[in-house]
């Protein structure tokens, strides 16, 4: 597995929780949920994808502080999930249109 696939790997398991978190809702995440996107947003930020891993990391603490409050900005959370979410669609379009450039390059 090259480097881009490994990455798009990444990708996909960041797409993965991030519809488990559309699904639940954000009125109850999970603990597996929250280390989940801990986990992933250390994942994002050791292949350099420092946006996607800040995003992660946002909305993990954010979720994470509701649980301590009854006042939660649900707009601040809600906007950085559609952002992480077309930043990882536009990152995957990105990372397949580069592998099959290699791959039609070495036809």
């Amino acid at each position: 597995m090259n480097e881009k696939e490994e990455i798009l790997e990444i990708l996909n398991e960041v797409e993965k929780a991030l519809q488990e978190m559309f699904f639940s809702g954000f009125n109850s995440p999970g603990d597996f949920t929250l280390n989940e996107f801990l986990r992933l947003s250390l994942l994002m930020e050791s292949c350099g994808m420092s946006y996607g891993a800040k995003k992660l990391k946002s909305i993990h603490d954010k979720l994470s502080s509701k649980r301590h409050s009854f006042d939660f900005d649900y707009e601040k959370a809600v906007k950085d999930y559609s952002e992480l979410n077309e930043y990882c669609l536009i990152c995957s379009k990105k990372l397949h249109m580069l592998n099959l450039k290699e791959k039609i390059a070495n036809l």
